[in-house]
């Protein structure tokens, strides 16, 4: 049986890099699908998707439903995916979202944003004292519904090197290193 695998890890995880090991290991990729997500899935033309929507626990469980998916969670300290989130300007987007959706005046486009993130963290807002807690809630959200579809999930660490995720999607250990992108951002003032 041929596989779709889902990296279903919170954007700033390392989805870019995983998905290019993707491709390096020769499937087709897809990263941020947005609201072209069916579409894509519809065409079959991708093996591998990751970041927005895949990370939301409704889509994970509409996903479980299939028999040809596996998921991939990067693992991934909370600080440090927090600290990318405000390097990047994510949290200051999702801030700005928040005040939009409490007027009622986010843009369609935002609205698939900020309606992933607003569901992955249990509609509790995100800031310094609560992003450990609802980094860790979302982490275990998601890995109760794959584990309770039964499907499988690995468990991926950068340091772990290329071998896990090469086992994983069944395919042999390039001669190369991991890809190390988005790494360099500089902190939005």
């Amino acid at each position: 049986m041929s596989y779709k695998y889902f990296v279903v890890s919170l954007p700033r995880t390392g989805t870019t890099s995983i998905t290019e090991m993707a491709d390096i290991c020769g499937l087709k990729t897809k990263h941020c699908p947005f609201n072209y997500f069916q579409v894509y899935m519809d065409n079959n033309n991708y093996d591998f998707y990751s970041d927005t929507p895949v990370y939301v626990p409704s889509v994970i469980e509409k996903l479980c439903k299939r028999d040809d998916v596996k998921f991939i969670y990067i693992d991934r300290p909370y600080s440090e995916i927090f600290d990318s989130w405000v390097n990047y300007g994510l949290f200051k987007t999702y801030n700005e979202m928040l005040l939009e959706n409490e007027k009622k005046t986010i843009s369609k486009g935002r609205l698939i944003d900020f309606s992933s993130y607003h569901e992955s963290f249990l509609e509790k807002k995100l800031t310094q004292e609560t992003y450990q807690e609802i980094f860790e809630e979302h982490q275990n959200q998601v890995k109760s519904i794959i584990r309770d579809n039964n499907k499988d999930l690995l468990i991926y660490k950068f340091t772990d090197g290329w071998k896990p995720f090469c086992d994983f999607i069944g395919v042999e250990v390039p001669n190369q290193e991991i890809p190390k992108l988005n790494y360099s951002i500089k902190k939005n003032e």
